[in-house]
């Protein structure tokens, strides 16, 4: 038997044990904060995406382990880290990226058993987490010269969740230090087990102690207390959520780096190549919430959906629904209950009998949008389809989503210059041509990042 509980129609689960061994998850997450160990509040359950059942507890930081924590970065800051050369500290973030280098295995099996993504997908992404890494660690001897405005902000808090990758959780945390600040670790509980990889590794590489903490949990009371105690805040969440934070950081003179929910928009015209569209498509629906937290949108004229749109649905009768430490699963489950629930009842679809019971299951589908007041489509495995007459008129749909929040897009069927000025649409954060890959974590954006982190 494979432990886990058997599908609607009585069949076994496949099992993926090496993968799940590979993610050493511990029974606990604690507080880590230098000095006596920190028992923390009540303890919240991380749960399985899988099966909804509990993979591990996750201690609720109090507002006085908070504290413990500020301090404890602060001395490690002012005493060690702010004395040290650039190049120094360049040498202990080396190590550090060396360090996560031998956690590529481990990271990407915690990736999938927490957000649900499919192995194949999180390991990718874990195997270019070094690189990425690398290429913070590298400014930290070359600021001087970098024009990032002043000193470090001294504490940077990093707000971590179901949204966040290991590479997001890594790069933004190499990122505030290669800047001379300590890190503060905020994960829920979907992000304890990364965090927690990250703390360690930073131990092993000789950081000073106290220079990355780790606080978690999600009550209100301590989430107010870390944001009073620091210069700057990386976190994600939809655009109104992070709205009322970044008020709340300026009324203070604290700086909030912001990564927004952004919807991603795929604008495909009349000249597309749909063999490339169709595969692009189909990797979103793989990708799900965990890669696209935003939801995505096809906005095209109704003849290419016409030809589009059985292609995808068949594209998506043919991914395999299933555990996401299984190598021949495409779709995982989604990273939460609600995400699922409100998947499924936009498609209004069931959720297949070979998958397990209690699980946070949407199977993949195409979503056919109609109306004059278009609105967000689920994150999940959803490709929603939106007619577009014209290119000026999926700019008129691209502003009411850049309304209510950031939005992405990518253009098929037309050189970069004719659609250069979608860029100009409110909301619109970013526009490319199709089907280039995506290059987020380019040292150009991480020196955006870095950017928040001095003032």
């Amino acid at each position: 038997m494979t432990g886990l509980p058997p599908t609607a129609d009585g069949t076994e689960v496949r099992p993926a044990g090496a993968l799940r061994s590979a993610a050493g998850l511990l029974p606990r997450y604690p507080v880590v904060v230098p000095g006596p160990a920190a028992t923390g509040g009540p303890v919240s359950p991380l749960p399985d995406p899988v099966t909804g059942s509990v993979l591990a507890e996750v201690a609720e930081a109090l507002p006085a382990d908070v504290e413990r924590g500020l301090d404890a970065a602060a001395r490690a800051r002012d005493e060690a880290w702010a004395w040290a050369g650039s190049a120094d500290r360049a040498r202990h973030l080396l190590a550090l990226v060396d360090a996560l280098a031998t956690e590529v295995r481990p990271l990407a099996a915690t990736d999938a058993l927490t957000r649900g993504r499919p192995a194949a997908l999180a390991l990718a992404e874990a195997e270019q987490l070094p690189d990425r890494a690398f290429s913070a660690a590298g400014w930290a001897d070359k600021l001087d010269w970098a024009p990032l405005g002043g000193a470090a902000v001294g504490l940077v808090a990093v707000l971590a969740g179901w949204r966040t990758s290991p590479a997001a959780l890594v790069v933004t945390a190499v990122a505030a230090l290669a800047c001379g600040n300590a890190v503060l670790l905020r994960p829920r509980p979907p992000a304890a087990p990364l965090a927690h990889r990250l703390a360690e590794a930073a131990e092993r590489a000789g950081l000073p102690a106290g220079l990355v903490t780790v606080l978690p949990g999600s009550a209100a009371e301590a989430d107010a207390a870390l944001l009073r105690g620091v210069g700057a805040v990386r976190a994600g969440g939809r655009a109104e959520e992070l709205r009322a934070l970044r008020v709340a950081m300026a009324e203070r003179g604290a700086v909030l780096s912001a990564d927004p929910d952004a919807l991603t928009a795929e604008v495909v015209l009349p000249a597309a190549d749909l063999g490339e569209v169709l595969p692009a498509l189909t990797a979103a629906l793989r990708e799900g919430a965990a890669g696209r937290p935003g939801g995505t949108l096809v906005l095209a004229p109704q003849a290419v959906l016409d030809e589009l749109a059985p292609a995808l649905q068949e594209a998506a009768d043919g991914l395999r629904l299933g555990d996401p430490l299984d190598r021949a699963t495409d779709v995982g489950p989604c990273p939460s209950p609600e995400l699922a629930a409100d998947a499924v009842a936009a498609l209004g679809a069931r959720v297949p009998r070979t998958v397990p019971l209690g699980g946070w299951w949407c199977p993949p589908g195409v979503l056919r949008q109609a109306g004059r007041r278009p609105a967000l489509p689920p994150p999940g495995p959803v490709v929603a389809l939106r007619s577009a007459p014209s290119t000026a008129a999926a700019a008129a749909d691209l502003a009411r989503y850049g309304a209510a929040g950031a939005v992405e897009v990518r253009v098929w069927g037309a050189p970069a210059a004719e659609v250069a000025h979608l860029a100009d649409v409110p909301g619109v954060r970013s526009v490319r041509t199709g089907p280039g890959g995506d290059d987020a974590w380019a040292p150009v954006a991480v020196l955006a990042q870095m950017a928040a982190f001095r003032g």
